[in-house]
């Protein structure tokens, strides 16, 4: 039961006071609010309230006008109006709107032009439409993106290292054997008894340094020097 009461508390937070202030001044620029001769300027009614005759006067309401907008003192009461209109859709009060809905919802429900309305007030509030109430007003509530990972193939269970390719060329193999090694001198008596001989060739370099290179024949007969 605690947990339930929580939860419950926990949805109903009141909104942050500053963006329930920015989203009425949004709501209030689509609605044409500031503008000369529109109804939400002569009615001091930033955010085109309307409201059924016979229903309870809201602060500062005076009459109702055409078409149900409520006329207002001043601004100041239509703000106040209005902020309290956003604080209802937030906290579950109001029965047309709630915190789940995004702006593009809230737009199709608040405006009879909606598209216009809601790409100005997603551009000031700098959010996309998409964006719910809830996690514009709640950052926290915004849920973290999903980790997606790709299974390996059953027939290939480990990557595969990155192929190296090598230009053909003859003289590859050459490069490779004619690497520099330090040996003893070889005698002939060392050879195997199986025709293969190797071959042993020594330079002195310029500091002095011998250096000897081996190279295996099949037999004695291979005409061919010895690598350099």
């Amino acid at each position: 039961m605690l947990i339930v009461l929580s939860s419950i508390m926990g949805y109903a937070q009141a909104p942050d006071t500053d963006k329930v202030n920015d989203l009425a001044t949004a709501i209030s620029h689509a609605e044409g609010f500031g503008k000369r001769h529109t109804i939400p300027s002569r009615y001091h009614n930033p955010g085109d309230l309307k409201a059924l005759r016979g229903s309870t006067p809201l602060a500062g309401q005076v009459r109702i006008g055409k078409a149900g907008h409520i006329v207002f003192t001043d601004d100041e009461a239509g703000k106040a109006a209005l902020r309290d209109y956003i604080v209802r859709m937030m906290d579950g009060r109001s029965p047309y709107y709630h915190s789940n809905m995004t702006l593009n919802q809230v737009a199709r429900r608040y405006a009879q032009n909606w598209r216009p309305w809601v790409k100005v007030v997603s551009r000031e509030l700098g959010v996309p439409p998409t964006t719910t109430l809830r996690a514009y007003f709640h950052s926290d509530a915004v849920p973290p993106p999903a980790l997606s990972f790709r299974p390996l193939s059953a027939a290939n269970p480990k990557p595969l290292p990155p192929a190296v390719s090598f230009p053909e060329s003859h003289r590859v193999l050459d490069a490779v054997l004619d690497i520099p090694v330090h040996v003893p001198p070889l005698v002939e008596e060392d050879a195997p008894q199986h025709h293969r001989l190797p071959l042993f060739h020594s330079r002195t370099t310029s500091d002095g340094q011998a250096i000897s290179t081996v190279r295996v024949v099949t037999s004695m007969q291979d005409s061919r020097p010895p690598l350099k």
